[in-house]
Formats: C-alpha cells, sequence, structure tokens
C-alpha cells in the first residue's frame, strides 16, 4: 500500500502533520478500497478507521454503495447503517431536541413527520437541524425531504404562505430570517455534493442575487433530479422530484415571473402519477400556488381518458381555462364535468355495489359543490347543489340542504338560503313525529335566514317574528342576537335583545374562563393542543359577539388577539380582530386585518364584503365624508 502524507503505515492518521483537504480525501478513498482487500486484517482495519472518522467520511462512503465491488457497497452502506449519530446540539432549543432525541430509532414515516415538525417551529436551530438532516441522514429520499422542508421554511411569508408576485423585487426570503442564519446554514452544508445539498446552496446563491435567479442552475439541478427518477422508476422518487419542481416553480414565479416558471415546470408533467388523487394535487398547485393554468390543460392532454372520467377533474380543467381567459371553453368543459359527475367510473360503481348502496351520484355532486365553493367557482358549485338535490337524496337531504342554504347566506342571499330549508321546516310543522326528528339548529337557521331576508326587504315586524323564534330554537348562535340588534327599536324587543345579548355574552365569558383553566391543566402535547383550539374558538366566538354587537371594545380586541395567539393566521380569527378594531374605531387597522384574512381565505364571500365595507369606512374618513354616503 501507498503510505499518504501524514499517514503511519497501519492507516493511522499521524499527530506531527495534519493533512490537507485532498490528503485526506485521498486517505479516505484508499480505506475504501481496502475493504476489499485479500487481507483480512487490512480489510478490519480500514473498516474500523472508517468508522472511527464518523461523518467526515460521510460523503465518500455514501458515493462507496454504489461502488460496482460488492463488498465494498455492501460494507459502506453497512459502516453507514451503524453510525449512532447525535443530530442534536447543546445549544438546540429544548423542543428541538426532543424532535431529534429518539431520530435514530424512528423509521422512514416518523423521521418524515420530524422533519415536517422542524419545518413548521422554523427557528434558527430548527433550520440548521434540517441542514444537518439533508447533509448526513442515509436515506436518500429524507435527506431531500429535509432540503425541500427548510427552503420552503425559509421562503415562507409571514402569513404563511409563498405568494407568486408580478416581479422579481417583490420577492424575498422570509424577512424574519437573519442573515446570520444563512451564513450558519452555508457553513453547515459545507463542500457536499449530495444532490439536497446542491439545492440548498443554489438557493443561497440566488439570495446573495437579491434581484436574480440562476435560472439555468435549476434547469440543471431539476433536470438531473428528473433523470435519477427515469433510472429509478420509485414512487418515492416520483414525490421528491415533483416536489423539487413545485419548489422551483413557486420560487422562479416569485423572484423573476410565471412565465420562466411555466417552462421551467412542464418537464415535469411526464412523471405526475396517472391516479386520480395525484393529477388533482398536481392541479390545485398548479392553479393556486404558482397560477399556471397552461400546465393544468397540458397533463388534462396527456391524460384525457382520466380527466372524462373524473368530473372534478374534469371542472379544474374548466378553471384553468377559466384563468387563461377563454370563457366559452370554460364553461363547455365545466358542463362536461358536470354530466361525468351523472356518471361514475367504475370502481365507484363496484364499490357501492360491493357494499350494498345505490349508485350515489348525489353525494359526488355534493362534494364537488362544496369543492368548487371553496375554489371561488360559484355559479358551477350553485348547479352542482341543485342538481344533487334532483337526484333521490332521502337518507340525507338534509345535510345538502343544510349546506345549499349557507352557500347562499354567505353569498348574501338570505331569501334563498331560507328557501332551501323551507321544505324541512314545512314538513317537520305539519307532522309532529318529523318536528321531533328535525335538528332544532335546522329550525333555527330558516328562521335566521328568513329574518334576514325580512330585514333585507324592509320588513322589521317579520324580521322581529323571525329572529325570536330563531333564538328560541337555539340560543348558542351569536349571528342570531347580532341580527337582533338590526332591528332593536322597538322598545320591547330591545329588552329582548338586551336579555338575549346579556345571556350569551355571561354563557361565552364563562367558556373562556373554563377553556383556560383546561389549558393550564394540560399536560402532554397533544392535551394542550386540544385545549388551546377549544381556548380559540371560544374567545373568537365572544369577541365576535362584542364586535358586532359594539359593546366592550377593548375586551373584544384582547379576546381576539389571544384566539390568533393560540391559532395564528386563522382566516376566521382575523377577520373577527378586524371587526373589533373597526367597532373600536381603528378603521385603518381594520382594513390591514381584513386584508389579511382575505389573502388567506380569498373566496370567502361574507369576508370580502366585510373588507368592502371597511374600505369604504376608510375612504369616507379620509375624504371627510360620512362612511354611508360611498357604500352601494
Amino acid at each position: 500500500m501507498r503510505e499518504p502524507v501524514g499517514v503511519d503505515a497501519e492507516g493511522t492518521a499521524a499527530q506531527q502533520r495534519p493533512l490537507s483537504e485532498q490528503q485526506r480525501r485521498a486517505w479516505i478513498a484508499e480505506l475504501i478500497e481496502q475493504l476489499a482487500d485479500p487481507s483480512y486484517h487490512r480489510r478490519q482495519n480500514a473498516q474500523w478507521q472508517l468508522q472511527q472518522l464518523g461523518m467526515d467520511a460521510f460523503e465518500q462512503l455514501r458515493e462507496a454503495t454504489m461502488h460496482p465491488n460488492v463488498h465494498i457497497a455492501s460494507t459502506a452502506r453497512y459502516i453507514i447503517n451503524s453510525q449512532n449519530i447525535v443530530w442534536w446540539l447543546d445549544s438546540d432549543s429544548v423542543e428541538v431536541r426532543s424532535y431529534l432525541r429518539d431520530y435514530n430509532t424512528l423509521d422512514e414515516n416518523q423521521r418524515t413527520n420530524k422533519i415536517l415538525l422542524l419545518g413548521e417551529k422554523g427557528s434558527p436551530d430548527a433550520l440548521l437541524a434540517l441542514c444537518r438532516l439533508a447533509r448526513y441522514e442515509r436515506f436518500e429520499s429524507l435527506s431531500k425531504r429535509a432540503a425541500l422542508t427548510l427552503l420552503s421554511a425559509l421562503t415562507r411569508a409571514p402569513t404563511g404562505e409563498w405568494e407568486p408576485k408580478s416581479s422579481a423585487a417583490d420577492a424575498n426570503p422570509r424577512p424574519d430570517v437573519d442573515p446570520q442564519v444563512m451564513e450558519s446554514i452555508a457553513l453547515a452544508i459545507g463542500d457536499s455534493q449530495r444532490p439536497a445539498i446542491q439545492w440548498i446552496r443554489a438557493f443561497l446563491a440566488d439570495v446573495q442575487s437579491p434581484d436574480s435567479v440562476d435560472i439555468r442552475k435549476w434547469e440543471q439541478l431539476a433536470a438531473e433530479e428528473l433523470q435519477r427518477h427515469r433510472d429509478e422508476q420509485q414512487r418515492a422518487a416520483t414525490r421528491d422530484v415533483l416536489e423539487l419542481y413545485r419548489w422551483i416553480g413557486t420560487w422562479v414565479s416569485g423572484r423573476v415571473s410565471r412565465e420562466a416558471a411555466l417552462e421551467l415546470v412542464r418537464p415535469c408533467l411526464e412523471i405526475v402519477n396517472t391516479d386520480s388523487y395525484s393529477i388533482r394535487e398536481f392541479c390545485v398547485w398548479a392553479l393556486d400556488r404558482c397560477q399556471m393554468p397552461e400546465l393544468v390543460r397540458d397533463l388534462a392532454e396527456l391524460h384525457p381518458s382520466i380527466f372524462d372520467t373524473f368530473g372534478d377533474l374534469k371542472y379544474l380543467l374548466a378553471e384553468s381555462y377559466l384563468h387563461i381567459g377563454d370563457v366559452a371553453t370554460a364553461d363547455k368543459v365545466a358542463a362536461e364535468a358536470s354530466d361525468a359527475l351523472g356518471n361514475p367510473p367504475q370502481e365507484a360503481r363496484r364499490l357501492a355495489q360491493r357494499l350494498g348502496l345505490p349508485k350515489d351520484v348525489a353525494a359526488a355532486r355534493f362534494e364537488t359543490a362544496r369543492q368548487l365553493t371553496a375554489r371561488g367557482m360559484f355559479d358551477w358549485a350553485e348547479r352542482e347543489y341543485h342538481r344533487a338535490l334532483e337526484e333521490n337524496v332521502t337518507s340525507y337531504e338534509e345535510v345538502i340542504r343544510i349546506s345549499f342554504a349557507e352557500f347562499y347566506w354567505f353569498g348574501g342571499d338570505n331569501a334563498k338560503a331560507a328557501e332551501v330549508l323551507r321544505p324541512l321546516v314545512e314538513t317537520a310543522e305539519e307532522d309532529l313525529t318529523q318536528r321531533r326528528m328535525v335538528n332544532p339548529r335546522i329550525r333555527s337557521n330558516y328562521y335566521f335566514y328568513a329574518g334576514l331576508a325580512a330585514i333585507d326587504g324592509g320588513d322589521a315586524n317579520a324580521a322581529r317574528i323571525f329572529l325570536r323564534k330563531a333564538y328560541e330554537a337555539d340560543p348558542s348562535n351569536p349571528d342570531i342576537v347580532i341580527a337582533m340588534r338590526e332591528v332593536a327599536d322597538d322598545d320591547a324587543f330591545n329588552r329582548f335583545y338586551q336579555q338575549c345579548f346579556e345571556e350569551m355574552r355571561d354563557r361565552f365569558r364563562q367558556s373562556v374562563l373554563e377553556s383556560e383553566a383546561r389549558l393550564a391543566q394540560a399536560n402532554d402535547r397533544s392535551d394542550r393542543r386540544s385545549a388551546e383550539q377549544i381556548l380559540a374558538m371560544d374567545c373568537n366566538q365572544l369577541a365576535w359577539l362584542l364586535g358586532k354587537c359594539e359593546e366592550d371594545a377593548e375586551e373584544a380586541i384582547q379576546l381576539s388577539q389571544r384566539s390568533l395567539e393560540l391559532s395564528p393566521d386563522e382566516p376566521a380569527y382575523l377577520d373577527t380582530l378586524a371587526r373589533c378594531y373597526f367597532s373600536a374605531g381603528q378603521v385603518a387597522k381594520a382594513v390591514e386585518t381584513q386584508r389579511k384574512a382575505v389573502r388567506l381565505a380569498p373566496h370567502e364571500r361574507q369576508m370580502l364584503a366585510q373588507l368592502h365595507e371597511f374600505e369604504r369606512a376608510l375612504q369616507a374618513r379620509e375624504q371627510g365624508a360620512p362612511a354611508d354616503s360611498l357604500q352601494d
């Protein structure tokens, strides 16, 4: 054996002369070759020294797992797998250490969950832990998962979403990430040539040039990963490649342009799995995260039979044409989607037959209507609700009608909301047995919507009658009491309103106190999270009541802020906080907060209506005019 400089005859590092980086790599390479040496002594000595080197030899050992010599490859894998790495540092927070303390004992799915938890935490120590995992995790898929989680965490906007921008100047990494953290990440990844580390290095290079992105570099990295997928043909690899393309597409769209990102992402269409779930997931990403409807159209051209079979996929295709600007084609494809829902795929029919169920077209239409509503496709959603009710839906007609009525209420069409529920209530009024079977909340909602419709029509007396009935059927709904306030100009009804308000306020306050006590007593993480969610809902409910009724403004703001401490960036809670600010006369804050809520939930029509109300009031204040003069 040739003796490398600074190493003794047995391969042990000499004390007097430290090796250069080049010499060290040469020495490790020679040790790896000795793993197949005819001499048992040399093989064992080489293995022992490589084990002692630990992470210093990791990169070359990882490469050696693909060595043409089977013995070298298997021994390299053994050395890597036998290393008991301590993933956490003494300086890490208690939470990060708790995620990583038992990491070596976990299976792949459990490790993935730990990686995702680190990404959600997003603190500097969590980000650097992801760096270590990306560099030294023995499973390639987990190394890539750690890198993508790190990149997503670094580019996450304060609202929790990375939104495509119109110009590169508007796109930046998270503003709350200290530049020193970026420097620490660069040091942590070192000179590793692992694919996941190359992605992180390319990102850091882009960050150093805030007005540009090295698109060619990203094209190269994506193409290399795509080629690895072609070579390996593993489903997990498919997920990794698509995740990389998605992140690159979002990054380039935000920093350069949508068009540049579109061309960069297109090659990944060939590996989208041809099951309906994978295609649906990809289409939603293309439409929502990167605003690339062309990708949905291109994918439909590659797999026309799947889009023709599944009505919800066909609706996503219709939506893509809508975003492209081809309204006529969008409506045509949407009509085809609706027809496809009436002819469910064979597997759905076989499942229904095996379970002894009817061909449940109504369920498919109902679920699609809900999906379309969430996506802001309201005209198409309304059609599917109507067609669902045209089917034989006696078993769950109530569920469909409740959802359909809410659909109209959210859109401000209170008369139609009441009309949808009226058949259920009329049947119950005529039949005592049916009355006992009908959920009191259905009757309450019907009278509530009818009361709102009466207010819309200027019939205050009818509104008072309906709202009183609504409250008697369900005294837990704050929106009923809030609606009462609009017609409380009658002395007798005003006394009733005040009584209802005070009773509800006191009940809600008691619920908040009890929820705070449960949270204080929660011991484990699961109980604490559950208690936090309940407390957040209770605080939000009371804050909404106080804010809409313009009572106890400071208490309302504090309660709403508490709910957001427990559930940050929850759109409904932001909507409440905006209302509380508005009631307290802080109109500019109300507009700012409501805009954030709408940004997170862009298709919530009541939130949009409230934003318009606040913006008109702010404009009126700035112009010195009364807010009412600017209302529609």
